[in-house]
């Protein structure tokens, strides 16, 4: 759209020459007269900043009763044409310490400018805006510089969210990924800020954005959030944060070391508050008081969810790296303390929760079963040895391991011989092999009673036929 003969567009493009970004700021070189030329120059900077909002909001005009200005309602040569795409260069090649010292302004005027470009031309101010917004965000915190700093960089990054969907991918995955790690960083520096609940929606945005045009990195991003978010205990924060790494690691562009870290996150929160809900001692090493284990489960049921979908949701290339035994090793203390509490009192929370262990096991087991098909017997013994080992280092987890495992290979969800799988020996039947030798252990040294469902898992095995379960149990009742 052009603006031939726009009186109010030459004004405008006027407001709009700043100082030149590019070059270092009047008041770094002012040294011999002290403070008041390096306030003076930066004070000029800022009042051409506010200077071009102004315009920019005059422009465009307002809503009445406070309504948001209009959107897209200016064309490029409103804007300086030419110079303002070379000012987008500037303002992409500023450093943090500039454009921190810029203060709120800067960001104002990006807000004003993303409300106001054209129908499908962000791109520029994307890429440029994104970029300063990460640098800014990677050293000390913002608010040492000034209060409302944080605020306006939080704007910004919201309403250039809005215009993603009309930005095209190519070339702006660095941009994209910089605008999600920006408003993570962001995040998780003020996670209880009246502007969270909206980055956190732009927060999505980006990450959609950045996940289609093919960005790396995000994994890494979203992890340093669930650090921040475990370290201040604020419950939206984290819940906010799964639902970005479920997002994430449901996408085929997810990198395998990531789900394989967001897997093992999961099993150990899901472990450690199910291992709390056990009725047991609530004291705490450091003297203050320990929540009740109803709390506990409620936060065990929310990470055993997590695990599920995300185990469930993984394309299948990304499962072949599955962490099994990482997983049994989270799980393992949980097991043991269920299983004291079981024994000392059994309740309904101490059902809910071995309910939830034994489903996150299954889950485990059943992705990381599923995940190969072919293996030499050898090689696969030893592989499964380590894998279930966690477990198995802790007689009161055994029977549980062992009773899960008879259910799952009963369900027929894991192909347990050659001709369901292909060539080679499957990973499911090599599990079978370890339950049956926990069972006939356990039961033949008095460890353990199978119960009701376990006995239907075995006869089942044993009608359809399963590798080795009917020869062995003719040698049990032979015995």
């Amino acid at each position: 759209r052009r603006c031939d003969g726009n009186p109010d567009g030459q004004r405008l493009m006027q407001a709009l020459v700043l100082p030149d970004l590019a070059r270092p700021p009047p008041w770094r070189d002012s040294r011999s007269q002290g403070g008041t030329a390096s306030s003076a120059g930066q004070d000029a900077c800022i009042q051409g900043l506010q200077a071009a909002a102004a315009a920019i909001a005059a422009k465009i005009g307002a809503g009445g009763g406070g309504a948001p200005a209009a959107r897209g309602t200016l064309c490029l040569e409103d804007l300086g044409g030419d110079r303002f795409e070379v000012w987008l260069q500037q303002l992409a090649s500023l450093d943090a310490v500039r454009a921190i010292a810029l203060g709120p302004s800067l960001w104002e005027l990006v807000v004003a400018l993303a409300r106001s470009l054209p129908h499908g031309t962000p791109e520029g101010l994307v890429r440029a805006s994104a970029t300063v917004a990460l640098r800014c965000l990677s050293g000390p915190p913002l608010e040492e510089a000034n209060a409302a700093l944080p605020t306006a960089l939080a704007a910004s990054l919201v309403e250039l969210s809005s215009r993603l969907g009309e930005a095209s991918s190519e070339g702006l995955a660095p941009a994209f990924c910089s605008g999600f790690a920006a408003s993570a960083r962001l995040l998780a520096r003020a996670p209880t800020a009246p502007w969270a609940v909206m980055l956190c929606k732009a927060s999505e945005t980006w990450l959609h954005a950045a996940q289609a045009a093919g960005s790396q990195g995000l994994g890494t991003e979203c992890l340093a959030l669930l650090d921040a978010a475990n370290a201040c205990r604020v419950m939206p924060l984290l819940n906010f944060t799964w639902r970005l790494l479920k997002t994430l690691c449901a996408g085929s562009a997810c990198e395998p070391h990531v789900l394989r870290t967001v897997l093992q996150r999961a099993t150990e929160a899901a472990g450690e508050h199910l291992a709390l809900a056990a009725p047991g001692p609530t004291g705490r090493q450091d003297g203050k008081a320990e929540a009740p284990p109803d709390n506990f489960l409620h936060l065990a049921a929310f990470h055993c969810a997590n695990f599920i979908r995300i185990a469930r949701d993984a394309p299948a290339p990304l499962r072949e790296d599955f962490p099994l035994r990482l997983a049994l090793a989270a799980l393992a203390p949980a097991a043991v303390a269920l299983n004291v509490s079981v024994r000392a009192a059994r309740s309904e929370s101490v059902d809910r929760a071995l309910d939830l262990l034994g489903k996150v096991l299954s889950i485990a087991v059943e992705s990381w079963a599923a995940a190969g098909k072919g293996y030499d017997v050898g090689v696969l013994a030893s592989d499964v040895e380590a894998e279930t080992a966690p477990m198995l280092a802790h007689p009161a987890a055994v029977a549980f391991l062992a009773g899960h495992l008879l259910v799952l290979l009963a369900s027929g969800k894991l192909p347990l011989s050659v001709a369901e799988s292909g060539p080679g020996v499957t990973r499911g039947e090599a599990l079978l092999d370890v339950a049956l030798r926990l069972v006939e252990t356990q039961c033949r040294g008095g460890h353990w009673r199978l119960a009701a469902e376990e006995l239907e898992a075995l006869a089942v095995l044993v009608a359809v036929g399963a590798p080795r379960a009917r020869p062995l149990l003719l040698e049990w009742l032979g015995s």
